[in-house]
């Protein structure tokens, strides 16, 4: 470790290497904060979506109150704040969280993921070696003859 001009400690870490394991749980742990991030803010949302519907009930609730004397009017606000109070539960499930969430970091970082693994175990360079020798038929017969050679030598 190094004292560095601004006062805090630091410690060089240019030529650290990080072995892939690492790597994988490191990347793992960053892409479940991000999406508990995006599930916080979904839930925000709802929360606030649910919020404003009680507003909307106790605001209509308190005009019914104030209007208690014109019964049919205050009965229609009471039915009508019960209905927002009843419906704001089903409003907020009508849309499907992941239609919410913001995919786009999380899908730049996971190929960002894919490419380093590719990379670290050569995936796409074996694959295109594989793919070569898929079609080539490799055509010697010495080990079918040796075989048929000994099976007539032991059995005859």
């Amino acid at each position: 470790s190094r004292h560095n001009p601004t006062g805090n400690w630091c410690r060089d870490t240019r030529d650290a290497r990080l072995d892939y394991t690492s790597f994988s749980l490191d990347f793992t742990k960053a892409m479940l904060y991000k999406i508990m991030e995006q599930f916080t803010r979904v839930e925000l949302y709802k929360i606030i979506v649910s919020g404003i519907g009680k507003f909307a009930a106790v605001i209509l609730t308190f005009n019914a109150c104030l209007r208690w004397e014109d019964l049919p009017r205050s009965r229609w606000m009471l039915v009508l704040a019960w209905a927002v109070t009843f419906s704001a539960p089903f409003l907020r499930s009508v849309v499907p969280t992941p239609f919410l969430i913001d995919w786009a970091g999380i899908d730049v970082e996971l190929k960002a993921y894919v490419q380093a693994t590719d990379h670290h175990f050569e995936l796409s360079t074996r694959m295109q070696n594989v793919s070569k020798m898929a079609g080539k038929a490799c055509h010697s017969d010495v080990m079918e003859q040796r075989l048929h050679n000994t099976w007539k030598e032991t059995h005859h």
